[in-house]
């Protein structure tokens, strides 16, 4: 909501594994995303797409991700690159911690801190992060976050 005006939108994301993560090597998947919005006093359509390669590679009680992608702004009718690089703390119990920096060709970059919580173990997470944009003085950005994996 801004003032009078009001938003909706619905996205689904997935990811689909090439090559499962182990303890000892990196893992690949392909991620995913479609996402459509209704501003006000129009209808619902499709606004964006987006596909990305991941691969995250174990070290100790941390992983490091790495990925690479295109996305596609219809109402804009823009492509972006996109990209990140993120080092995750596992292993704090039932808390882990996690850093990136993240953006796309077009902006500038995103600089983010989080924690996720495992509510029930490889099933149900709680997270949350704080991030900047660097060169921007105000931007920023905060999420709350529900994962259920099955």
């Amino acid at each position: 909501r801004s003032g009078e005006a009001r938003s909706d939108a619905l996205a689904l994301l997935g990811k689909t594994a090439l090559r499962t993560l182990t303890d000892d090597s990196a893992g690949i998947v392909i991620a995913w995303a479609v996402g459509g919005d209704q501003p006000s006093g129009e209808s619902f359509r499709h606004a964006t797409t987006e596909l990305k390669l991941v691969a995250t590679q174990p070290l100790g009680a941390w992983l490091v991700h790495g990925n690479l992608g295109a996305a596609r702004s219809e109402r804009e009718r823009l492509n972006r690159t996109v990209w990140s690089a993120a080092a995750e703390r596992t292993g704090l119990g039932p808390v882990d911690a996690m850093a990136e920096v993240f953006g796309d060709d077009r902006s500038d970059a995103w600089l983010n801190g989080a924690l996720r919580w495992h509510v029930i173990d490889d099933t149900l997470f709680i997270d949350g992060s704080y991030g900047v944009q660097m060169n921007s003085g105000r931007a920023r950005l905060v999420t709350l976050g529900l994962k259920f994996a099955f």
